[in-house]
């Protein structure tokens, strides 16, 4: 047995490794939260928001410039169990796999990512979906310059502005000479794929899970939290994290059904998102020519 599970832990690791490298969303937003998920915690941690106290005049008396203490905290729950599974019988593996890697393994990984993505994408649309701010595709500069100008309203510092881009989007502003490229060396296969280039003082980035639109953002606009669920101990597989600890974490495990002869393969992680500070994304939406 002990074979076994070191061979389950190989795929578990394998699998972290390529769902890391399938999340876009997943790595623009705030992570932070995941560490607090221990045993014994539940399935929610609230995550303080950070603001500023603001300073007043001293004109003599302490009293006269302070206030109660008042913190915003957010939950983030993990509310959605994200699963793929997949029978193989006897004849499959016996002459139908290949590479279970490259076959059942990357297939079920990439199902659990997308499921990520849409699941935060998911906190993401409604800011599109109510924006008054809308992009002219023969001239979308000016609601990105706009958004900026929000963001810069809101005392919502440059460092780390992201925009992220629904297709048509990008293909507007792929149209635009004034889009520089980034050098993207170094980043994770699925952001350097995934980044569009830099206009604005935004790092652009295309994701197929937004609709129609555009979020200009930092990374503590949302957060996301993935954890891998405990293994079963009835059955082979283990729970892992990728290697560059990141936090991107998924359980694998097989279960043989003696009666059918079937093994099943499943590969599933907890995932939660949530609008963390709606004050640090601004919503655009793609108005199409007519």
């Amino acid at each position: 047995m002990a074979n076994i599970f070191a061979v389950s832990d190989a795929v578990a690791k394998h699998a972290a490794s390529l769902l890391k490298a399938e999340l876009v969303l997943g790595r623009l937003v705030f992570r932070d939260a995941e560490a607090e998920f221990t045993g014994g915690r539940g399935d929610t941690v609230r995550v303080r928001v950070p603001r500023v106290i603001a300073a007043k005049p001293f004109t003599g008396s302490t009293a006269a410039v302070t206030s109660p203490l008042n913190e915003q905290a957010v939950p983030v729950k993990l509310n959605t169990h994200a699963m793929s599974g997949i029978e193989l019988t006897a004849k499959d593996m016996t002459l139908n796999v290949e590479s279970f890697a490259a076959q059942v393994l990357m297939p079920q990984v990439a199902g659990v990512a997308e499921m990520i993505e849409d699941e935060i994408s998911n906190v993401m649309q409604p800011i599109i979906d109510a924006a008054t701010l809308t992009i002219d595709p023969a001239n979308p500069r000016d609601a990105i310059t706009k958004a900026g100008e929000i963001l810069d309203t809101r005392k919502v510092g440059a460092k780390s502005r992201v925009l992220v881009v629904s297709p048509n989007v990008k293909r507007a502003l792929l149209m635009d000479p004034n889009l520089s490229q980034v050098d993207s060396a170094g980043s994770p296969s699925a952001l350097r794929d995934a980044i569009v280039g830099r206009l604005h003082g935004f790092d652009v980035y295309m994701s197929p899970f937004i609709k129609d639109g555009a979020v200009a953002m930092t990374t503590e606009a949302f957060a996301a939290a993935i954890k891998a669920p405990a293994k079963p101990y009835s059955v082979n597989g283990a729970s892992a994290t990728d290697e560059n600890g990141q936090g991107y974490a998924m359980t694998w495990f097989v279960a043989f059904e003696g009666e059918t002869r079937q093994e099943r393969s499943i590969v599933e992680a907890f995932v939660g998102a949530t609008v963390l500070d709606s004050q640090r994304a601004v919503g655009l939406k793609f108005v199409p020519a007519p």
